[in-house]
């Protein structure tokens, strides 16, 4: 009977309680680490928390070399001494228009290829520019030293109709002088002022067709502005402002744009009655 005691207070085998002093851990509500459980630790060291140790997630993004806004690059004039001229309008009223080679140059291949030449825009170091206006010219000279237009908007919110003009001259311009951050540009403020007060776009639909190409940006404003902004009574009152390549454009983008609502309104079988004649 002693030998039973004995046995029975005795921790039982393979029960993993490991018993001290008679305490048992069980009793005191204490977990007990199994042994495979039980990880020896070591403090880290000053190295290991310096290169170890994971950044703070930031919410905040990060601008990358994409979304960062390209260095506008610009002359360094160190040839300021070197000029040359350009020659805008007809005779007897051209204008003259001085300014420094390398600005020129600089934003146009095209003057750079011009007044480095052997041919008489290298020789005379002068440029003609017959069909562009006065005030065409002056946009560009202005855009060549500070790459900013200005167009006056008077306080009653009217423009120039020689502001547009010149804007869509300008565009016209910058595209044979292959400068195409001025084309877009002078295309953005043509949108801006075209539907103001003081400017009619259609007097130049003729002149914008003439000198430009199908599918030209160009074209698209005014045929974007004839959609959305120009009464339809122009079309009617003023034919001849419009030139036969600008109807077919038209009638491209107007179809395009009918909703299905529209389309099966003017459907010819269901309005079928609006076309019959009075029978005797």
């Amino acid at each position: 009977m002693s030998g039973g005691a004995a046995a029975s207070s005795s921790p039982a085998k393979g029960s993993g309680v490991i018993s001290k002093g008679g305490t048992n851990p069980l009793k005191q509500g204490k977990p007990v680490p199994r042994p495979s459980a039980v990880r020896k630790t070591r403090a880290p060291s000053p190295v290991s928390c310096l290169t170890n140790t994971k950044p703070p997630v930031s919410t905040k993004k990060t601008p990358s070399k994409d979304d960062a806004e390209p260095k506008i690059q610009r002359p360094s004039f160190t040839n300021s001494h070197e000029l040359v001229t350009l020659l805008v309008g007809k005779e007897p009223d051209v204008k003259r228009f001085v300014l420094h080679k390398e600005s020129a140059c600089f934003y146009s291949p095209v003057f750079k290829a011009a007044f480095n030449s052997e041919f008489i825009e290298g020789k005379t170091q002068e440029c003609r520019m017959e069909d562009v206006n006065e005030n065409a010219a002056q946009f560009l000279v202005r855009w060549l030293y500070h790459q900013e237009l200005t167009t006056l908007v008077a306080p009653e919110g009217k423009c120039s109709q020689t502001d547009f003009i010149s804007l869509i001259q300008l565009w016209v311009l910058a595209d044979k002088l292959l400068i195409p951050r001025l084309q877009n540009l002078a295309i953005r403020e043509a949108a801006k002022i075209c539907s103001k007060a003081g400017v009619d776009p259609s007097l130049e639909f003729n002149w914008v067709y003439a000198n430009t190409v199908p599918e030209s940006p160009l074209r698209s404003l005014m045929i974007d502005y004839c959609v959305s902004k120009m009464d339809s009574i122009v079309y009617t009152t003023h034919p001849d402002r419009f030139p036969a390549a600008m109807w077919m454009d038209l009638t491209i983008v107007l179809a395009g744009t009918m909703t299905s609502m529209v389309r099966r309104r003017h459907d010819p079988e269901n309005i079928v009655l609006l076309y019959l004649v009075p029978e005797a």
